[in-house]
């Protein structure tokens, strides 16, 4: 008779025992495979995070939002900022780091800076060629070596030029002492200014972010334009509904016509910053604007307290206005006698708060620089609120991922571990 093959049946018990050492020694196999990720995981991350690269085209600005004046270069700078720090202003915008009647000393704005705590939106003039524009370059090597890095932490951005190209576009290129320049000569005095952050001591500053300044027409239309966008950080506009005679451009409209003026700047999905808009106190009608300091309180309270003030980087045109006797047209918001023209208070407009409110007060004179007409035309369709959201899904998110700390190497890391943490109490 063949033998049978008798396969032998373990009692239950044996069987129940034998399933609770399996699920034991597993346990204890995550266990130290959960312990041992979460010792190295660390490591690893500060490793991966150790070649993450910075990119030189794309660098990381001031989490703060900035709220300041446009100054010229023959500013009482001190007297200013500290007019300025009254009405909760502590932020300034230049136009050149060249001292007056030197060749290339810097600036007195960068003391004076320093001593009142203001920050400052440098400005490197480029509209005069490019010996002009090595005597900036000079001046700001100069300006960092001397003042290092109590004058260094003070900068928000470097704006290479202000309005070149819509003087090169427009009938100014005739001119003999400031005619613009075109985008390309733009992008590489970019280049030329990113070289010297970078060589600097310890390369304190070469992580100042930089861009360009000009008018909105500019930056929606300007042949070329692309070229200047790849090169830098952030978009300066430039924009006075008041000048915009060919519009609609009535008091009413003046927070509409800004908004299209805002939006034409968001399609390279850069950062955009506000570098000059007021309104005048007095002067000529252009079209239907009217000078007056119920208009100029009325586009105030619409366009800097309703949309950008504490919102997005904004430097008012202006503090004062330039000259003894003023210039035409007048956009200062402190006359002459260092009094405040209309009331600045921002309470119950826009995103301001009690806190936030700008209070008035008594200053002295001061002097600032003028401005120029603006170009362009058409119907606002998107509000400054959803614009500045969609134009920092472009570049300041982009530059946040590059620079955070978690790396892919690190993200595998605490998957895994994650994996790990759900199959130890799942079983």
């Amino acid at each position: 008779m063949a033998q049978q093959n008798i396969v032998p049946r373990l009692p239950i018990q044996t069987l129940l025992q034998l399933l609770r050492f399996l699920t034991s020694t597993t346990r204890l196999r995550l266990t130290i495979l959960l312990t041992f990720f979460s010792i190295l995981s660390p490591v690893i991350s500060s490793s991966a995070t150790s070649t993450t690269r910075s990119y030189p085209s794309s660098h990381p600005v001031s989490s703060t939002i900035q709220k300041g004046f446009n100054y010229a270069s023959t500013t009482d700078f001190s007297s200013n900022f500290t007019m300025a720090r009254s009405l909760n202003f502590t932020s300034a915008r230049l136009y050149t780091m060249i001292e007056p009647s030197t060749t290339a000393d810097p600036i007195s704005a960068i003391p004076a800076a320093i001593s009142t705590n203001t920050t400052l939106l440098l400005g490197l003039w480029a509209s005069a060629g490019s010996d002009a524009f090595s005597s900036e370059l000079s001046a700001l090597e100069s300006a960092i070596s001397t003042y290092k890095q109590p004058f260094v932490n003070l900068i928000v951005g470097i704006s290479v030029g202000s309005e070149d190209l819509y003087r090169y576009g427009s009938q100014q290129q005739t001119q003999t002492q400031n005619p613009g320049v075109n985008a390309d000569t733009i992008s590489s005095y970019v280049d030329r200014t990113r070289e010297v952050l970078h060589n600097t001591e310890n390369g304190i500053a070469e992580d100042v972010p930089i861009g360009h300044v000009d008018t909105w027409g500019i930056w929606r239309d300007f042949p070329g334009i692309e070229t200047v966008i790849e090169k830098i950080d952030w978009i300066g506009m430039n924009t006075f509904p008041y000048w915009q005679s060919n519009d609609d451009n009535s008091p009413s409209n003046g927070k509409s016509l800004f908004d299209e003026a805002y939006q034409a700047t968001l399609k390279f999905k850069k950062e955009v910053w506000i570098t000059e808009t007021g309104f005048p106190v007095l002067g000529n009608r252009s079209g239907e604007s009217t000078p007056s300091t119920n208009n100029a309180q009325k586009y105030w309270r619409d366009v800097g307290c309703g949309e950008l003030f504490g919102s997005v980087n904004t430097w008012w045109y202006t503090l004062q206005d330039e000259g003894s006797t003023g210039s035409e047209p007048s956009f200062g918001i402190v006359g002459k006698n260092g009094s405040v023209l209309f009331d600045l208070s921002c309470k119950g407009v826009g995103k301001q708060s009690d806190d936030d409110d700008t209070e008035t007060s008594s200053a002295s004179s001061s002097t600032s620089s003028g401005a120029n007409p603006q170009t362009g035309a058409g119907t606002a369709t998107t509000t400054l609120a959803s614009a500045t959201a969609n134009a920092a899904a472009g570049s300041r998110w982009k530059w946040r991922w590059r620079s955070a700390d978690i790396s892919p190497l690190a993200r595998s890391s605490r998957v895994v571990k994650l994996l790990a943490s759900a199959t130890f109490f799942y079983i």
